[in-house]
């Protein structure tokens, strides 16, 4: 399991933004390790970057 602070989760999302189709391979394999819980982000650090989802 890998987990993901703040600023790294603002980093992904402000360099490979999910609304450029470019990424969408990347945000799909993405958000499949998530909902495998592979990738996991702390509670805290959600709160932390929850403002910026779409």
């Amino acid at each position: 399991m890998y987990s993901f602070d703040a600023s790294s989760m603002i980093h992904a999302w402000d360099n490979y933004p999910p609304e450029n189709k470019h990424f969408d391979s990347l945000w799909e394999w993405f958000s499949n390790k998530m909902q495998s819980k592979e990738f996991v982000i702390s509670k805290k650090a959600f709160e932390e970057v929850r403002h910026k989802i779409p």
